[in-house]
């Protein structure tokens, strides 16, 4: 009698950032976050709050403490987390100019994609 080989995990492929910054972008969208791969679960709404779950956890942990770690926080939180109103009453309202607002909106984002890519 022969042994069966060892099981061995399928190897993991590593999440394409372009997919993850796409999430981050359309959360607000529950198709698209149940259809992502940073989804776990069996229906759609445990599958969304599953990735509602992670992209909050990221935006916790992706940011220091220091009023410029705030700032990118507060961009992020209120252009894809929690949007309300146009990206220029955003701008108006932290004070920045629309160029200042998207470009640490990018960086900001560019961050938390950083983070969720390398826990999986």
């Amino acid at each position: 009698m022969q042994l069966p080989a060892p099981l061995t995990a399928a190897p993991v492929a590593p999440l394409d950032p372009a997919v993850v910054r796409d999430v981050v972008k359309r959360q607000q969208q529950p198709l698209v976050l149940a259809r992502c791969p940073l989804a776990s679960g069996g229906t759609a709404p445990q599958r969304i709050a599953a990735v509602r779950a992670q992209l909050d956890e990221a935006l916790d942990v992706a940011f220091g403490s220091g009023p410029r770690e705030r700032l990118l926080r507060e961009v992020l939180r209120r252009a894809y987390y929690e949007p309300q109103g146009s990206i220029e009453a955003i701008a108006a309202e932290l004070e920045l100019s629309r160029a200042t607002l998207f470009r640490r909106l990018r960086l900001a984002t560019e961050r938390v994609v950083t983070l969720l890519c390398a826990a999986q």
